[in-house]
């Protein structure tokens, strides 16, 4: 890796300069209410981030010191509240921070002996990227691309709830909550509401990667692509684990406080009960002021059988690779055509990509557990057939005010925007 460059001592000023303001440039668009004033909801992202160089240098020298934070990372990244990670990928994203820069700066930290983990981070960053080259359309197009046709659950309203984190599931419903507010959450958070809407309620992971994309402050075409794509199993490389929303949160925030931060209205239930609010006896729900249900002040769970929703998505892709058998090697792995430049030896020819057991042994039905405990997984689904999703029953649970005001200032912008 090359070291970058010694910062110049003087700039070159232009001979001429023009500023003719970033809403000439076309970037977004700010929806507007119904009296016309503007919602400006990035608002509050503003407040949580200090947008410098400045900034990202200190946050990554902090972090490397002794007693700074790497210490604790390989045992405390998966916590919910990021307390044992940098939240420095806004930084790396948008150039504040170069990467060669902090490839030496852990180098001279001894970051790879203290945590591996970390200093793989970089490595699959630049992994991401490197699929994005060789994949240009991986943003809204299967990388498996016999995976194309796959039935999916279209249901807008459940989107929706997952979305703005009505789910039911306190910890993904608190993850996409600070989302919206700071444009971020840590990475196990991302990973769990990833697998509740592609593998559990089965929609497609494009929606997920849209709207990732959208909110996050540190949205990476490949990154933010490569997860998703492997989230909805059509990437390189199938998520071979699972999460339940329930069981995960009890491990990546075991005292509750992530989820009385986000979602306000559980603030006082017991921690046994903060990330399975159904759990609680009826007279401790309402000991903490929680109602479950349409009237109530919190929504009863999107989905209750797990395993059976998990079941159905990965019948689908099952399906799918039925229809797609010359894409299908005789060990039942599925097969991708090398692009040109990705390798050494293969361009242009099939090749074998990893491929979960479940799909190929037609029939198996591994064990996802219904909230207590870790238990194994499956997959998705895709588009042309809806699957037999309660719609009733989420069309009655949404709709809970949540007592924050970005969940209010969310609530304002699916409205402008009609969604």
């Amino acid at each position: 890796v090359e070291k970058p460059l010694p910062e110049p001592p003087v700039l070159p000023a232009p001979e001429s300069l023009r500023d003719d303001g970033l809403t000439s440039l076309g970037f977004t668009s700010m929806p507007v209410r119904a009296n016309g004033t503007v919602l400006n909801w990035g608002a509050s992202i503003l407040e949580h981030w200090n947008i410098s160089e400045t900034a990202a240098l200190e946050i990554l020298r902090r972090f490397l010191s002794p007693g700074g934070g790497l210490q604790r990372y390989e045992q405390g990244r998966q916590l919910a509240d990021a307390s044992a990670v940098t939240r420095i990928s806004p930084y790396l994203r948008f150039g504040m921070l170069s990467s060669r820069f902090m490839f030496y700066e852990m180098k001279a930290a001894g970051a790879k002996e203290q945590s591996i983990v970390y200093w793989r981070r970089l490595v699959w960053r630049d992994l991401a990227y490197w699929q994005r080259s060789m994949f240009p359309q991986m943003r809204d197009k299967p990388i498996r691309a016999h995976y194309e046709g796959q039935s999916w659950n279209a249901d807008p309203v459940a989107l929706r709830r997952w979305q703005t984190g009505q789910t039911g599931f306190p910890l993904v419903d608190a993850g996409m909550r600070e989302l919206w507010t700071t444009g971020w959450m840590a990475q196990n958070v991302r990973m769990a509401a990833a697998i509740l809407l592609c593998e559990h309620l089965n929609i497609h992971w494009i929606e997920g990667e849209k709207w990732f994309h959208h909110t996050l402050v540190d949205a990476d075409q490949a990154i933010n692509s490569m997860m998703w794509q492997n989230a909805g199993k059509s990437g390189l490389d199938q998520w071979n684990f699972t999460m339940n929303a329930a069981s995960a949160g009890k491990t990546q925030d075991p005292k509750g406080h992530y989820i009385r931060r986000w979602c306000p209205e559980l603030s006082k239930l017991p921690a046994q009960y903060a990330h399975a609010p159904w759990e609680a006896p009826e007279q401790v729900l309402k000991e903490a002021g929680v109602s479950l249900g349409p009237k109530g002040t919190y929504p009863h769970r999107i989905l209750v059988d797990l395993s059976t929703a998990a079941w159905k998505s990965a019948e689908a892709i099952r399906e799918q690779r039925k229809r797609s058998r010359d894409w299908i090697n005789d060990q039942g792995y599925d097969l991708i055509v090398i692009p040109r430049g990705a390798s050494v030896a293969h361009d242009g020819q099939k090749f074998r990509v990893f491929t979960k057991p479940e799909y190929r042994n037609s029939g198996s039905r591994g064990h996802t557990d219904d909230g207590k405990g870790k238990g194994k997984s499956r997959s998705k689904g895709r588009g042309k057939g809806r699957q037999n999703w309660d719609r009733e029953r989420i069309d009655q649970d949404y709709g809970h005010d949540c007592a924050s005001s970005g969940q209010k200032v969310l609530d304002e912008y699916m409205r402008a925007w009609g969604a």
